[in-house]
């Protein structure tokens, strides 16, 4: 199965306040929606008030904060994260005898 971070792996970082989460992830639709760009949320870190926003192409991810105000995740930080989750996985199931 490819995840989420394999399959969509330009991806920004967006702070999102509590108080302003509606408002802002309704606005940050409507401008995806507008443009016709496919995206995910990759995660929603709610007590660091972050969201992960995924991309297919690099040109979105480019985009994207210019109108939201967001931070670029470096596409090698995505492989890395990818990387460790595969070991953590690995050894969870030479742990549990899989």
């Amino acid at each position: 199965m490819i995840g989420v971070a394999e399959s969509w792996p330009h991806q920004v970082e967006i702070e999102v306040p509590p108080a302003g989460f509606q408002m802002k992830l309704r606005a940050m639709e409507t401008w995806l929606q507008e443009w016709e760009i496919r995206y995910r949320i990759g995660s929603s870190l709610g007590a660091t008030g972050q969201m992960r926003v995924c991309f297919t192409e690099e040109k979105f991810v480019r985009a994207f904060p210019h109108y939201h105000g967001s931070r670029i995740v470096p596409v090698d930080e995505v492989a890395g994260a990818l990387a460790a989750d595969a070991d953590d996985e690995a050894f969870y199931d030479s742990l549990s005898g899989d």
